[in-house]
């Protein structure tokens, strides 16, 4: 694992449903451990950044069937602000797919 060269580590790191991060290889626990990536600030801010992206996929659709043509022309500028944020959060490491 080289955090200056790779951006996601796929099958070593993981992020539960409590928003910390779980190794599945030993040098995958020593990142963890030894840069403390499971402290709250950063636990709150993958909560904070689910809770926003599940907030944009469930209502992004129903709202703008709800809206006329110049309010979904607003609507879609508010997503793109809301977009921007969410990229400025903590990336998604989503869980490995367990269904063999």
């Amino acid at each position: 694992m080289n955090c200056c060269l790779e951006m996601d580590y796929g099958d070593q790191i993981f992020e539960d449903e409590k928003g910390f991060l779980v190794p599945t290889t030993k040098a995958a626990e020593y990142h963890i451990e030894t840069i403390n990536l499971n402290r709250p600030d950063l636990v709150r801010a993958r909560l904070e950044r689910r809770r926003l992206v599940t907030g944009l996929r469930e209502r992004g659709v129903r709202a703008s069937i709800k809206f006329g043509t110049s309010d979904v022309e607003s609507l879609l500028a508010k997503l793109d602000e809301l977009k921007d944020l969410i990229s400025d959060l903590i990336p998604e490491i989503p869980l490995p797919d367990m269904g063999g």
